[in-house]
Protein backbone atom coordinates (compact mmCIF):
# COMPACT_ATOMS: atom_id res chain seq x y z
CA UNK A 1 0.00 0.00 0.00
CA UNK A 2 1.22 3.48 -0.82
CA UNK A 3 0.35 6.56 1.17
CA UNK A 4 -0.53 9.97 -0.18
CA UNK A 5 -1.42 13.32 1.30
CA UNK A 6 -4.14 15.79 0.37
CA UNK A 7 -3.65 19.33 1.65
CA UNK A 8 -6.40 21.85 1.10
CA UNK A 9 -4.56 22.94 3.37
CA UNK A 10 -6.38 23.96 6.53
CA UNK A 11 -4.95 26.92 8.44
CA UNK A 12 -6.30 28.49 11.60
CA UNK A 13 -7.48 31.94 10.47
CA UNK A 14 -5.77 33.66 13.40
CA UNK A 15 -2.38 32.12 12.52
CA UNK A 16 0.05 34.39 10.63
CA UNK A 17 0.10 33.28 6.98
CA UNK A 18 3.89 33.03 6.78
CA UNK A 19 3.84 30.64 9.77
CA UNK A 20 1.03 28.57 8.24
CA UNK A 21 2.89 28.30 4.94
CA UNK A 22 6.09 27.25 6.73
CA UNK A 23 4.08 24.52 8.48
CA UNK A 24 2.75 23.34 5.09
CA UNK A 25 6.32 23.08 3.81
CA UNK A 26 7.43 21.21 6.94
CA UNK A 27 4.51 18.77 6.59
CA UNK A 28 5.42 18.01 2.97
CA UNK A 29 9.09 17.45 3.84
CA UNK A 30 8.11 15.11 6.70
CA UNK A 31 5.65 13.19 4.49
CA UNK A 32 8.35 12.65 1.90
CA UNK A 33 10.80 11.46 4.57
CA UNK A 34 8.15 8.98 5.81
CA UNK A 35 7.89 7.51 2.32
CA UNK A 36 4.63 9.07 1.14
CA UNK A 37 4.31 8.62 -2.61
CA UNK A 38 2.40 11.76 -3.49
CA UNK A 39 0.92 14.98 -2.17
CA UNK A 40 -1.87 17.10 -3.62
CA UNK A 41 -2.16 20.80 -2.85
CA UNK A 42 -5.52 22.55 -3.12
CA UNK A 43 -6.41 26.00 -4.43
CA UNK A 44 -8.74 28.61 -2.96
CA UNK A 45 -8.62 32.38 -3.12
CA UNK A 46 -11.04 33.73 -0.50
CA UNK A 47 -11.02 31.31 2.43
CA UNK A 48 -9.47 32.17 5.78
CA UNK A 49 -9.03 28.42 6.35
CA UNK A 50 -7.72 27.36 2.93
CA UNK A 51 -5.42 30.16 1.86
CA UNK A 52 -3.41 28.67 -1.01
CA UNK A 53 -4.15 30.73 -4.14
CA UNK A 54 -1.36 29.11 -6.19
CA UNK A 55 -0.59 25.42 -5.54
CA UNK A 56 1.99 25.49 -8.33
CA UNK A 57 4.06 28.01 -6.37
CA UNK A 58 4.05 25.81 -3.27
CA UNK A 59 5.08 22.83 -5.42
CA UNK A 60 7.95 24.83 -6.95
CA UNK A 61 9.00 25.94 -3.47
CA UNK A 62 9.02 22.45 -1.98
CA UNK A 63 10.44 20.28 -4.76
CA UNK A 64 14.14 20.94 -3.95
CA UNK A 65 13.57 19.61 -0.42
CA UNK A 66 11.86 16.32 -1.17
CA UNK A 67 13.39 13.14 -2.53
CA UNK A 68 10.78 10.96 -4.19
CA UNK A 69 7.27 12.26 -3.65
CA UNK A 70 5.18 13.25 -6.69
CA UNK A 71 3.24 16.49 -6.35
CA UNK A 72 -0.13 17.45 -7.74
CA UNK A 73 -2.33 20.48 -8.05
CA UNK A 74 -5.37 19.45 -6.10
CA UNK A 75 -6.94 21.19 -8.01
CA UNK A 76 -6.48 24.10 -10.40
CA UNK A 77 -9.91 25.72 -10.64
CA UNK A 78 -9.80 26.22 -14.39
CA UNK A 79 -12.63 28.74 -14.71
CA UNK A 80 -10.47 31.25 -12.81
CA UNK A 81 -7.40 30.99 -15.09
CA UNK A 82 -6.62 31.52 -18.74
CA UNK A 83 -5.86 28.02 -20.12
CA UNK A 84 -2.71 29.09 -21.98
CA UNK A 85 -1.30 30.45 -18.73
CA UNK A 86 -2.12 27.16 -16.95
CA UNK A 87 -0.54 25.13 -19.78
CA UNK A 88 2.66 27.15 -19.74
CA UNK A 89 3.04 27.36 -15.97
CA UNK A 90 2.47 23.65 -15.48
CA UNK A 91 4.71 22.63 -18.40
CA UNK A 92 7.43 24.75 -16.81
CA UNK A 93 6.71 23.24 -13.39
CA UNK A 94 6.88 19.76 -14.89
CA UNK A 95 10.48 20.54 -15.88
CA UNK A 96 11.27 21.99 -12.44
CA UNK A 97 10.00 18.80 -10.79
CA UNK A 98 11.74 16.57 -13.38
CA UNK A 99 8.44 14.91 -14.23
CA UNK A 100 7.08 14.44 -10.71
CA UNK A 101 4.00 16.56 -11.39
CA UNK A 102 0.33 15.59 -11.54
CA UNK A 103 -2.16 18.02 -13.06
CA UNK A 104 -5.33 18.02 -10.98
CA UNK A 105 -8.20 20.09 -12.30
CA UNK A 106 -11.70 20.98 -11.26
CA UNK A 107 -14.53 23.41 -11.77
CA UNK A 108 -15.79 23.73 -8.21
CA UNK A 109 -14.78 26.40 -5.81
CA UNK A 110 -16.17 28.68 -3.21
CA UNK A 111 -18.99 31.13 -3.93
CA UNK A 112 -16.72 33.95 -2.77
CA UNK A 113 -14.01 32.82 -5.21
CA UNK A 114 -16.54 32.93 -8.05
CA UNK A 115 -17.73 36.38 -6.98
CA UNK A 116 -14.14 37.66 -6.85
CA UNK A 117 -13.51 36.56 -10.44
CA UNK A 118 -16.91 37.62 -11.71
CA UNK A 119 -17.91 34.07 -12.71
CA UNK A 120 -21.59 33.45 -11.82
CA UNK A 121 -22.31 30.12 -10.14
CA UNK A 122 -24.88 29.27 -12.78
CA UNK A 123 -23.30 26.16 -14.27
CA UNK A 124 -20.95 27.88 -16.69
CA UNK A 125 -17.85 26.74 -14.78
CA UNK A 126 -18.16 23.26 -16.29
CA UNK A 127 -18.23 24.33 -19.96
CA UNK A 128 -15.40 26.74 -19.17
CA UNK A 129 -13.47 23.83 -17.68
CA UNK A 130 -14.18 21.67 -20.74
CA UNK A 131 -12.84 24.40 -23.05
CA UNK A 132 -9.85 24.99 -20.83
CA UNK A 133 -8.90 21.29 -20.84
CA UNK A 134 -9.12 21.20 -24.64
CA UNK A 135 -6.85 24.22 -24.95
CA UNK A 136 -4.32 23.02 -22.37
CA UNK A 137 -3.98 19.62 -24.03
CA UNK A 138 -3.74 21.29 -27.45
CA UNK A 139 -0.91 23.56 -26.26
CA UNK A 140 0.88 20.57 -24.71
CA UNK A 141 0.52 18.10 -27.57
CA UNK A 142 0.12 19.97 -30.86
CA UNK A 143 2.66 21.93 -32.80
CA UNK A 144 1.67 25.40 -33.96
CA UNK A 145 0.14 26.90 -35.90
CA UNK A 146 -3.31 26.27 -34.50
CA UNK A 147 -6.30 28.28 -33.37
CA UNK A 148 -9.05 27.61 -30.89
CA UNK A 149 -12.29 29.56 -30.99
CA UNK A 150 -14.45 28.79 -27.97
CA UNK A 151 -17.31 30.37 -26.12
CA UNK A 152 -14.94 31.59 -23.40
CA UNK A 153 -11.42 31.69 -24.84
CA UNK A 154 -9.84 32.41 -28.21
CA UNK A 155 -6.29 31.15 -28.70
CA UNK A 156 -3.98 31.68 -31.67
CA UNK A 157 -0.65 29.84 -31.68
CA UNK A 158 1.54 31.21 -34.45
CA UNK A 159 4.12 29.03 -36.21
CA UNK A 160 7.62 29.29 -34.78
CA UNK A 161 10.08 31.67 -36.39
CA UNK A 162 13.41 29.98 -35.79
CA UNK A 163 15.41 33.03 -36.89
CA UNK A 164 13.88 35.25 -34.20
CA UNK A 165 13.19 32.46 -31.69
CA UNK A 166 9.58 33.56 -31.34
CA UNK A 167 6.52 31.33 -31.49
CA UNK A 168 8.20 28.55 -29.47
CA UNK A 169 6.06 27.05 -26.69
CA UNK A 170 7.15 25.17 -23.56
CA UNK A 171 6.13 21.52 -23.79
CA UNK A 172 5.94 19.39 -20.62
CA UNK A 173 8.84 17.29 -19.38
CA UNK A 174 6.56 14.22 -19.27
CA UNK A 175 5.35 13.14 -22.68
CA UNK A 176 2.79 13.70 -23.89
CA UNK A 177 1.96 15.56 -20.66
CA UNK A 178 1.69 15.11 -16.87
CA UNK A 179 -0.95 12.64 -15.69
CA UNK A 180 -4.30 14.39 -15.37
CA UNK A 181 -6.65 13.96 -12.41
CA UNK A 182 -10.15 15.37 -12.14
CA UNK A 183 -12.07 16.31 -9.00
CA UNK A 184 -15.77 15.54 -8.69
CA UNK A 185 -18.14 15.38 -5.77
CA UNK A 186 -20.95 13.20 -7.07
CA UNK A 187 -21.85 10.68 -9.75
CA UNK A 188 -23.46 13.39 -11.90
CA UNK A 189 -20.39 15.63 -11.79
CA UNK A 190 -19.79 17.48 -15.05
CA UNK A 191 -16.04 17.39 -14.50
CA UNK A 192 -16.12 13.61 -14.09
CA UNK A 193 -17.95 13.46 -17.43
CA UNK A 194 -15.05 15.44 -18.95
CA UNK A 195 -12.65 12.91 -17.42
CA UNK A 196 -14.61 10.02 -18.88
CA UNK A 197 -14.65 11.61 -22.32
CA UNK A 198 -10.89 12.05 -22.20
CA UNK A 199 -10.15 8.56 -20.86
Amino acid sequence: MEYGLFMMPMHLPEKPLAQAFDEDIDLLIRADALGYGEAWIGEHFTSAWESIPAPDLLIARIVPYIQQMRLGTGVVLLQFHHPVLVANRLAYLDHLTKGRLYFGLGSGGLPTDAKLFGIPMDGRARPMTRESVEIILKVWTEEPPFEYYGDYWHVVAVPPDHRSGLGVYVKPYQQPHPPVAVAGTNVDSGTLQIAGERG
